[in-house]
C-alpha cells in the first residue's frame, strides 16, 4: 500500500495536480438551508415496503480549502487583482491589519479564485463563506497560498520594482497625479 501512495505522489507531482496547500476551516456560519420536508408515508407505501427517505445530513463542522497550481486563465484573473493591491501588502510579511478593511473584497476575490481555480468567476457563495468563516490569520495564510499557487514570488518582485520604474520613465505623468 505504501508503494502505491509513493507512486501516486510522484505522478501527481509530474502531472501538476498535487495540492500546494490545504487549510481546514471550522465552519462558523453557513447560509440558511431549509430543512427538507418529507412526505407522509401512506398505507400503500408501508404495504409495498417502499424505503423511508433518509434524514437530512448533519451540518458540516469543518471545510477543507485546497489550493492547486493555477490554470492559465485563472493566473490572468488573480494577477490583475494583485496588481491593484497596495505595495505594503507585498513589502510587509505580517500584512498590515489596517489594509484589510479597505482591500478585503479584493483579497477574498483572489483567495476564492485560487480555490476555485478555473476560467470562471469565483462563486459568490464561496466568497461569502470565506468572508464569514476565515479569521484574519487564516485569510493571510490563504492569500499567501494563493500567491504560491500562482508562483507569485517573481510576480510580487516585479510589482514592487515596476512602480518606481514607471516614475523614472514617465516623471511628467506621475508629477501631475
Amino acid at each position: 500500500m505504501e508503494d502505491k501512495q509513493i507512486l501516486k505522489a510522484v505522478a501527481d507531482t509530474f502531472a501538476g495536480s498535487k495540492p500546494l496547500y490545504e487549510m481546514v476551516v471550522p465552519v462558523r456560519w453557513l447560509p440558511m438551508v431549509p430543512e427538507p420536508v418529507f412526505p407522509k408515508r401512506t398505507f400503500l407505501d408501508r404495504l409495498l415496503m417502499r424505503p423511508i427517505p433518509p434524514p437530512a445530513p448533519a451540518p458540516e463542522t469543518h471545510r477543507t480549502l485546497i489550493f492547486y497550481p493555477c490554470v492559465v486563465a485563472n493566473q490572468y484573473r488573480i494577477a490583475g487583482e494583485c496588481a491593484l493591491l497596495p505595495d505594503a501588502i507585498f513589502n510587509d510579511d505580517s500584512m498590515n491589519i489596517s489594509l484589510i478593511p479597505e482591500h478585503q473584497k479584493r483579497i477574498v476575490y483572489i483567495v476564492a479564485s485560487a480555490i476555485q481555480n478555473n476560467h470562471l468567476e469565483p462563486d459568490p457563495e464561496l466568497m461569502l463563506f470565506i468572508e464569514r468563516n476565515l479569521t484574519g490569520e487564516q485569510l493571510r495564510d490563504a492569500l499567501v497560498a494563493s500567491f504560491q499557487s500562482l508562483n507569485m514570488e517573481a510576480f510580487t518582485d516585479t510589482i514592487v520594482l515596476m512602480r518606481p520604474m514607471v516614475k523614472i520613465l514617465k516623471p511628467e505623468e506621475t508629477s501631475q497625479n
